[in-house]
């Protein structure tokens, strides 16, 4: 999963090539300064063949202390800290909170920018720039690889990054960002250990987020621009709070290990990112902020987005013409995967089964107008499993929304909504069905949803008895539950009259459709609660 910041020496292992044999190999008087640095305590990339020992001392002398939140909900549930987010940015006085999207900015450092000594190495100046020239070419070579990086994160979460061409020449790392001046993120290089050992470090947000390359190291002459995004992209991570996650198995951008089988962040990725900024959509919480779903009477759309914690909630808009139905799917995302820290020592664990689907349960809300008049609802499945609205008629039409939210939890969870919009094929009469029962002269169609305290839920079975009369089962076809009545009082006030009646304390949604108008009335029971007879005689003002 996502681990937060202020690590303990995380180890970065990458394409192979020229080994470290010992302490020895490395060279650049690395040695000789092995005094804790008194700055900021980084993530320090080591290539896949430093002794273990040699990265065991260097995460113990320079490394910070790893932090991390567990047993939410009774599991392991791995959280950023509230630190480990951006809480003031160059663009923001602050204070940002977990799940506030977030601009930040970026910059290169001016050549000759003083470097601190941060893993052992003599202080230097910067030499980023000359050496991206000569590895990669010139500017308008290199630039476009740290602009693709920034964006795989910025498509795909609530972060939004900038490019600052200015940058002061300000010692590298932590000093803030500044509009015009420097950005927040900032990239150095020098010399640090020679071939093999160290390949770069970064800093997480409360350190300043900046980070530090080995100018001195060959790895980077071969690197493809795939391997160099991908590191770069790693980089990022450490920037805005992910630490290194285990096992290394490829599937994870923040793994200790850089994999070309992907570009850019991955799902685990975006759930730690999702967590501290929310997704890209976002704030979308009330009606002014909504996010708009184009649809039209026959067509279907599909939104992916987050909730950055159980108390969030994400907010759809969208507009339907008369005589319209809907269904509406919402669907967590997630998988059963390993996941774990990465260990004091540099090595990776093993990881334990982790269902990133099942953080937080979803509910879903369909509302109409702008006032946000409840239309039709469900919470009938555990945390991991898909809510569906189905047939819901829109009526005469006009503005709705869909309110996603969840039950409270510390964690971030991924969806997907999917709503399709289809003409109402019962305009006009109502044709019986194992769910359907149509009273007064085929005009009214009825439809009854069921839940129980365990969790199951279902559709109710009708039985007719007259024309304006009828049963459903729940259970048992021996088991009556509900009786229901729609009788014409349009020649006493002009409307047509529902009753309703139950011998159940389970929770029932009763839809009843006006075929002829496509109006819709819903009467809904609280789940344990004995079922409260329906005298509605305002029910339908569609006469005749």
């Amino acid at each position: 999963m996502y681990w937060p910041s202020a690590v303990l020496g995380a180890v970065f292992l990458l394409g192979s090539h020229a080994p470290v044999s010992g302490d020895a190999g490395l060279t650049n008087g690395y040695s000789a300064h092995l005094a804790p640095s008194q700055a900021a305590r980084p993530a320090i990339c080591f290539a896949p063949e430093t002794p273990l020992s040699y990265m065991e001392r260097m995460a113990r002398t320079y490394g910070g202390n790893r932090r991390w939140h567990s047993q939410v909900g009774g599991g392991e549930k791995f959280q950023l800290a509230s630190e480990a987010r951006w809480q003031t940015t160059a663009t923001a006085d602050g204070p940002l909170l977990l799940g506030d999207p977030t601009v930040l900015t970026w910059s290169y450092s001016l050549d000759g920018t003083p470097l601190a000594s941060v893993v052992g190495e003599p202080p230097r100046v910067s030499e980023l720039r000359s050496w991206l020239d000569s590895r990669y070419g010139g500017f308008a070579d290199w630039h476009p690889l740290f602009v693709q990086a920034f964006e795989r994160w910025s498509e795909r979460t609530g972060l939004t990054f900038r490019y600052e061409p200015a940058d002061d020449g300000a010692a590298l790392p932590g000093t803030a960002g500044v509009l015009a001046q420097r950005g927040d993120i900032r990239f150095g290089g020098h010399p640090i250990d020679g071939n093999g050992g160290i390949l770069a470090f970064g800093f997480f947000p409360v350190e300043g987020g900046d980070a530090i390359f080995d100018t001195g190291d060959l790895f980077f002459s071969s690197a493809t621009s795939l391997q160099f995004s991908n590191i770069l992209g790693h980089e990022i991570g450490h920037a805005v709070g992910l630490d290194h996650v285990c096992p290394r198995d490829r599937t994870k951008l923040m793994e200790p290990r850089v994999s070309t089988e992907f570009d850019g962040p991955q799902h685990d990725d975006l759930l730690g990112s999702h967590r501290a900024y929310g997704d890209r959509f976002e704030p979308n919480d009330g009606p002014l902020t909504a996010t708009i779903l184009e649809l039209d009477a026959s067509s279907t759309a599909t939104f992916e987005a987050s909730l950055d914690d159980g108390s969030d909630l994400d907010l759809l808009r969208f507009e339907a013409g008369p005589g319209v139905v809907a269904k509406v799917t919402l669907s967590p995302l997630g998988s059963t995967y390993l996941e774990g820290p990465q260990l004091a020592s540099g090595g990776c664990s093993a990881g334990s089964s982790f269902d990133s689907s099942a953080l937080i349960n979803l509910r879903l809300e369909l509302l109409a107008g702008d006032s946000l008049l409840l239309v039709a609802a469900v919470d009938a499945s555990p945390a991991g499993f898909v809510e569906t609205l189905s047939g819901v008629d829109l009526g005469a039409g006009g503005r709705f929304y869909l309110r996603i939210f969840g039950a409270s939890a510390n964690a971030a969870q991924l969806y997907r909504v999917r709503v399709e919009l289809t003409p109402n094929p019962a305009t006009g009469s109502c044709s019986p069905s194992a769910t359907a029962l149509c009273l007064n002269g085929d005009r009214f169609r009825v439809e009854a949803r069921w839940r129980t305290l365990l969790g199951q839920a279902g559709e109710g079975h009708p039985a007719r008895l007259t024309d304006e009369t009828g049963t459903f089962w729940f259970f048992d076809p021996d088991n009556v539950e509900l009786i229901v009545k729609v009788l014409g009082g349009c020649s006493v006030n002009g409307h047509f009259w529902l009753f309703a009646g139950g011998l159940t304390n389970v929770e029932v949604e009763l839809t009843v459709t006006d075929t002829e108008t496509a109006t819709q009335r819903r009467y809904r029971n609280p789940l344990s609660t004995a079922f409260q007879p329906i005298l509605d005689t305002t029910a339908f003002a569609t006469c005749p």
